[in-house]
């Protein structure tokens, strides 16, 4: 089964804008409440540990958890009827991101990295998603349909929110640099959809993959030197990792399942990745190589769109 057959919501957000309500409030997790985890009975991480957050459908809604690195021990975060997606740590691990169409559109929220304190940031009629921290944690880039589909970037609390692309192509899925300098997105303003680096205000694009096929879903090596990110140069959707100037791309995944959306550990030797190979949609980690794959959420409901904490 195709990916983004299995779950449109992934790789379609940034276009969909459903009319869900409720309330836009949500209150943090209480650990002592029977209905934080998946079951496992293992309860949600300390604080203290790394963990991955992720989108899944496993309470019936689409929502986003955490969990450790080696799977288990998962706490789901937002509790909202609404879609809430695309989770992104903020530098300190105390807050992340996300995507939430509770207000009517998808739009950039901020919570505590327990759950609590959600709040709309981008508070735009139009599409707001992809959100991506700078590395000091007081600027946020993202995606917009408020003008075409440009990138822009906000203030961490969402003001001053100012464009730094300009193309009338889509320029989308921005990925902040580990030192503030640059941000790489993915573009089809060469007529192929290809992934770019331009500097941290928008001056210099620089196309840096060159492949008929889609490259997309950049994602900085903690220490800068590589990109990892999606293709379908050779006839798949697989992982690849490139130097940061596009040079020595390779493939790391070989699997007849789509294999996407990257995510690098803090000391880069290991990525996790979204992955349809078992024939459900699932979260996986592997050695920044390729090597010992193994599926961290395994439970036959939609897991995907997973981000690394600091």
């Amino acid at each position: 089964m195709r990916f983004q057959a299995l779950i449109p919501w992934v790789v379609t957000l940034a276009v969909l804008a459903s009319g869900c309500g409720g309330d836009s409030s949500d209150t943090p997790l209480d650990p002592n409440d029977p209905n934080v985890g998946d079951g496992d009975g293992a309860g949600p991480p300390a604080a203290d540990v790394p963990h991955i957050a992720y989108v899944s459908e496993r309470d019936g809604n689409i929502d986003i958890y955490v969990m450790v690195t080696t799977g288990g021990n998962r706490a789901r975060l937002t509790t909202h009827p609404a879609w809430d997606t695309e989770p992104a740590w903020s530098p300190d691990g105390d807050r992340i991101a996300f995507v939430s169409n509770r207000d009517g559109n998808p739009e950039i929220y901020v919570m505590d990295s327990d759950g609590g304190n959600q709040i709309n940031i981008s508070n735009h009629p139009q599409d707001d998603t992809s959100p991506t921290w700078s590395p000091d944690g007081n600027r946020i880039a993202f995606q917009s349909r408020r003008d075409g589909v440009e990138i822009y970037v906000m203030d961490a609390d969402g003001g001053n929110p100012t464009k730094i692309t300009d193309d009338p192509a889509w320029d989308a899925e921005p990925a902040w640099s580990p030192d503030g300098s640059r941000i790489a997105f993915r573009s089809d303003r060469d007529g192929k959809v290809e992934i770019y680096v331009m500097d941290a205000d928008g001056g210099n694009p620089t196309r840096i993959t060159n492949s008929p096929a889609w490259d997309s879903e950049p994602a900085w090596s903690p220490d800068g030197s590589r990109i990892a990110f999606q293709s379908e140069r050779d006839g798949n959707v697989e992982i690849y990792v490139m130097d940061a100037d596009g040079g020595n791309p390779t493939r790391i995944t070989n699997d007849p399942g789509e294999d996407i959306q990257p995510t690098w550990s803090p000391d880069g030797g290991r990525i996790a990745f979204g992955s349809d190979r078992g024939g459900n949609a699932e979260v996986y980690a592997m050695d920044a190589d390729g090597r010992n794959v193994s599926n961290l959420t395994n439970r036959l409901v939609a897991d995907a769109q997973p981000a690394w904490s600091p």
